[in-house]
This record gives structure tokens, sequence and C-alpha cells, in this order.
């Protein structure tokens, strides 16, 4: 059987183990009252939002929009008990020894093969008729990622009132 989870996220501590200690207090608080048996976090409402916690790596700029956090958040989530459950890594690499030949080759018969074209949007009527279409794509893609919330019809309404789909 599943377990449920508590999420949380958008979290911003100070330097101060109890002051973190508090903050989640009141997210256990949250996850007893709704018989919730898994605590985890930071992580968004959906996929679309921020996840994570930064372990290392502070020196370097990200390559990903996502949460900066310092590095005693993660000396105080150890001290708190939580425990990694995966690891992102951001790299950076050079391609000007990559030949695309062999990519642009697959890239045509793919589309041959399947009959795809390739469509450019200059503005943001253009891309709303495929909206519905992206985040359906997008939901069934990521469907069996652990964690996963599909995008439902009230966010995709959301999201296309507020045109953030570009």
């Amino acid at each position: 059987m599943k377990k449920s989870k508590v999420r949380f996220g958008w979290f911003d501590v100070i330097d101060d183990i109890e002051v973190t200690k508090a903050l989640l207090e009141k997210v256990y608080e949250l996850g007893n009252k709704h018989d919730l048996e898994i605590v985890e976090g930071p992580i968004g409402f959906s996929n679309l939002d921020k996840v994570g916690v930064l372990i290392e790596g502070f020196e370097e700029m990200g390559n990903m929009v996502t949460w900066y956090n310092l590095p005693y958040y993660k000396e105080h989530l150890e001290k708190l008990g939580f425990i990694k459950e995966k690891e992102y890594i951001e790299s950076s690499f050079s391609f000007k020894n990559v030949n695309p030949d062999f990519f642009l080759k697959m890239s045509n018969l793919i589309k041959e093969r399947y009959k795809l074209k390739s469509l450019n949007f200059t503005k943001t009527k253009d891309i709303m008729p495929y909206v519905d279409q992206m985040f359906d794509l997008f939901n069934e893609t990521y469907s069996k990622l652990q964690s996963f919330v599909p995008i439902n019809d009230i966010q995709k309404s959301i999201s296309k009132k507020n045109t953030l789909v570009l």
C-alpha cells in the first residue's frame, strides 16, 4: 500500500537549527492532522515547481531554474533526520567536437517516418491552441516518475489565462 505524503516547499530559513525545527514541526503537525505518513521536501505542489536543496557546488553558477540555498540547509535537514532521496547533477560540456550530421540524419528520418514537422512560434497566441496537448504529453511522459503530480484542467486553464506557457 502506498504511503500518503505531506510535501513542503518554498523553504527559507536563517542559520538557526531551532527555527528550522519549528518550521518543520508545523509540517509534521499538518501531516498528522491529515493522517499522512511521510514528509518530503522541499518540493512544490506539482512537477512544474522547483525542488530540492543544493548540497554542493555553491561556488558554481547554476544552469537550472531552481532555489538557491546556503550550505547550512543541508546541515539542518540532516540533523533533523532528513535523508537524501535522490540526487540531480548539473553538468556543462562543450559541443565543439560533436559532429551534428548523425543527429540531423536521425532527426530527418524520425520526421519522415512519423510525418512530423517543426513549428516555430513568435507570439503567445500562436501556441495557445497546442497548450492542452503539451500538458497532456507532459503528464503522460512524466507519469512514471516518483512523486509525480499530474497537471489538472484547472492548472491548464490558469496557465493559459496567465499565458505562462512560453
